[in-house]
């Protein structure tokens, strides 16, 4: 259960990053940089929110919980850096 709450938790991590990210693309420089602040704290409290809960309620692993965390995001950034060099060739 533990690995499951810390993957999902990653991939909405990784989903909110990827919208935000989309949004920025008309804003000017210094109204972005208060978006981007906005939505990094938004996302950090959903995350420990969850994790909180997980943890508290769940009685989650941690090890778990942890493992699921670092390893979808592993997994992301390979799969990620793989379509780069594809798109290169």
């Amino acid at each position: 259960m533990g690995f499951a709450v810390g993957a999902l938790v990653s991939l909405g991590n990784f989903q909110l990053i990827a919208h935000a990210v989309d949004g920025m693309a008309g804003l000017e420089r210094a109204r972005a940089a208060g978006t981007l602040w906005r939505g990094a704290l938004l996302r950090f409290g959903i995350s420990g929110a969850v994790l909180v809960a997980a943890l508290l309620l769940v009685r989650v692993s941690i090890p778990a919980l942890v493992a699921g965390l670092v390893l979808t995001q592993v997994t992301m950034i390979v799969l990620w850096f793989t379509r780069a060099l594809h798109s290169l060739t």
